[in-house]
């Protein structure tokens, strides 16, 4: 995410030209050209420093020049970015932004209340181009910002299927900011029941039959020794989930099956090197 005035100090990103208000924000002080009645039609946390009760009001109704506000403490290039969203200037808005960006738009948009101007840009920002989980969380941080629940089920969703290490390892200053500690306590939970209700189907079939199929987009491996696993794929996602036991199931010690071909789905099970 670029910063609004990389070149010169004293530019001013004319993001309303006909506005009354330069934002000055964050330590490298870039000046944001604005209006002040766009900004309060957006947001309450604006609407309440721009009425007759603040400075910056009185200030406002009084000054016959634009009048420059300091927001010393927040993220520039986040600022320009909610404000180009608040004042429909939409070839300034980017469609897609890093994980980490998203993240800064959304503490400040949760700052100065203005989710909800946000929430159809915030939409297609909050969909991952990859599968790298620190990104997942950065996502789900800000999904929680920015209250929009079908996509944090989404992000969660992948975290649990897809990400095995504790997710306190996916931990930062920002996304501890963000999120409550509730919610990684509760990836967990949730990681270690869907894990339970696998193990208790798989060991159900190979109560059977240790080459028996749990459903047509199932795949078996097993080792027949003191120790057997099982990894399974479930369509359409192919996601995949080892499960261990320390004693093997009834029949595990039967015959080999590393030939043994699915007549259902057609895939080879073979045994653990």
């Amino acid at each position: 995410m670029e910063t609004p005035n990389d070149t010169q100090t004293n530019t001013i990103v004319e993001i309303a030209p006909d506005g009354d208000l330069i934002l000055i924000v964050g330590p490298e002080e870039a000046k944001l050209h604005v209006d002040s009645m766009m900004l309060r039609a957006a947001s309450k946390l604006f609407s309440a420093m721009f009425g007759p009760n603040w400075k910056e009001g009185r200030d406002l109704l009084n000054g016959d020049r634009l009048t420059e506000i300091p927001l010393p403490e927040d993220n520039a290039a986040a600022m320009k970015i909610i404000c180009s969203v608040i004042h429909h200037q939409r070839s300034e808005v980017p469609r897609t932004l890093a994980a980490g960006d998203v993240l800064a738009v959304a503490v400040a948009a949760d700052k100065y209340d203005c989710v909800e101007a946000l929430e159809l840009a915030s939409d297609r920002w909050l969909r991952p181009s990859g599968d790298e989980a620190g990104n997942l969380m950065l996502l789900t941080a800000a999904a929680y910002l920015f209250q929009n629940a079908q996509a944090f089920k989404e992000l969660t969703k992948a975290l649990i299927l897809d990400y095995k290490d504790p997710y306190l390892t996916l931990s930062c200053k920002e996304v501890e900011s963000a999120m409550p500690w509730k919610v990684f306590c509760l990836l967990e939970e949730q990681r270690g029941s869907a894990r339970l209700r696998v193990a208790d189907i798989l060991m159900a079939g190979l109560s059977k039959n240790p080459a028996t199929l749990i459903s047509p987009s199932t795949v078996i491996t097993i080792r027949n020794n003191n120790r057997f696993r099982v990894l399974v794929k479930i369509a359409p996602e192919a996601r995949e989930m080892v499960c261990e036991a320390e004693n093997p199931p009834p029949h595990a010690d039967g015959p080999d099956c590393s030939n043994f071909e699915c007549p259902i789905t057609k895939r080879a099970i073979v045994p653990l090197k």
